[in-house]
């Protein structure tokens, strides 16, 4: 007979959830429903669920409750509706008959989008922090003897190749 510890067991349980949201963007889908059990029944609702979970997209079924929810309230006109936050923030509401599969494409596309521009900003930071850095290493840093050296000669290695360039240009006229 085998005993499980609970302890190991929900930290295991635990990490394949940590897991299981790393493989998802944080995208949220909400299905706002009038009943829960016409979602189910729904072909249309069990198609966008499939797209959405495999677009990598939470996927969510609520009832419609407009004195809980402000966007409830606000925002939709019939059922069933579809809620889109990313990152926790609303982005947008669509119905089950305005094209619901190109508008998660076009979130998952934004996400990645704004993802790209994120790792854009941080190459560009980089590189801003490593000139500085280099800038502020040259205006402390002691020239040594052995580095004079080496940017003496390297110097007059540059002039002398300039100086033959413009003996061969006059040759030619």
């Amino acid at each position: 007979m085998s005993i499980v510890n609970p302890v190991i067991d929900l930290h295991e349980q635990r990490k394949l959830a940590l897991a299981k949201r790393k493989l998802q963007y944080p995208i949220k889908i909400y299905c706002i429903v009038d009943d829960l059990s016409d979602a189910s029944r729904d072909t249309l609702v069990r198609q966008i669920k499939e797209h959405a979970l495999q677009s990598k997209v939470i996927f969510s079924t609520r009832v419609y409750d407009s004195t809980k929810y402000s966007n409830d309230r606000d925002i939709i006109t019939r059922l069933p509706a579809f809620h889109v936050y990313i990152k926790k923030a609303y982005n947008r509401t669509f119905y089950a008959n305005t094209r619901p599969l190109d508008h998660i494409n076009e979130c998952v596309n934004l996400y990645l989008k704004g993802e790209d521009e994120k790792v854009q900003r941080r190459a560009r930071w980089l590189r801003f922090y490593e000139r500085c850095k280099n800038f502020l290493f040259r205006l402390v840093h002691k020239e040594t003897a052995m580095e004079r050296h080496e940017r003496e000669t390297y110097v007059s290695a540059k002039k002398s190749r300039l100086e033959n360039m413009k003996l061969n240009v006059s040759d030619w006229g």
